[in-house]
């Protein structure tokens, strides 16, 4: 964004045909600031919806923590001294947190299940644990009920055989987690 006097002149000459152009990069070049403002508030948001708009990994268990660190970063910048940070601040928080409460169990229960993510939760401000924590037992109660024989037709696991081959691992929250990720990769026999 830094136009040299070189630079701005050989523009202005090129467009010297219509005044309107010539007036609209004298106003960006003299107010270059409020747009590097702008560039600044919202930079976030380039990789979050890099992410979140793949179509060829799963990005459900992210949506939640990119959230957060979205929420994070706005309502920080509520009490930057520029006017269009903080304006860019107030209007994006108040938008994410609307946002937010369109997301479901369906995210909540992607971040859980991610192995090398489920940790995070802690991080989300607005969760309380123990209700998603109860919210993903009743679902798979559901998924069991309503599928007697689901855990009849999963591969063989070492926890079955009532042996910890792996002492200071928790054979139930090892279990439980295989258990999981076999129903929703549908891994049968």
């Amino acid at each position: 964004m830094e136009l040299s006097e070189d630079e701005f002149h050989t523009i202005s000459i090129e467009l010297s045909k219509s005044d309107t152009y010539v007036e609209a990069l004298q106003d960006v070049t003299n107010n270059k600031h409020i747009l590097q403002d702008f560039v600044d508030a919202l930079s976030p948001l380039d990789p979050v919806l890099k992410l979140l708009e793949a179509e060829n990994y799963t990005t459900i268990n992210r949506v939640l923590l990119e959230f957060q660190e979205l929420k994070d970063h706005f309502y920080m910048l509520q009490t930057d001294e520029s006017w269009v940070k903080k304006a860019i601040g107030i209007a994006a928080y108040k938008a994410l947190q609307f946002k937010q409460r369109l997301c479901n169990d369906v995210q909540m229960l992607g971040l859980m299940l991610d192995p090398l993510l489920k940790d995070d939760i802690t991080k989300l401000s607005d969760i309380d644990i123990d209700a998603a924590t109860n919210m993903m037992i009743q679902k798979v109660k559901e998924l069991f009920i309503s599928t007697p024989d689901l855990y009849a037709r999963l591969a063989p696991s070492p926890y079955r055989t009532g042996r910890n081959p792996h002492p200071g691992i928790d054979p139930i929250d090892v279990e439980f987690n295989y258990c999981i990720i076999c129903i929703l990769t549908n891994v049968k026999e």
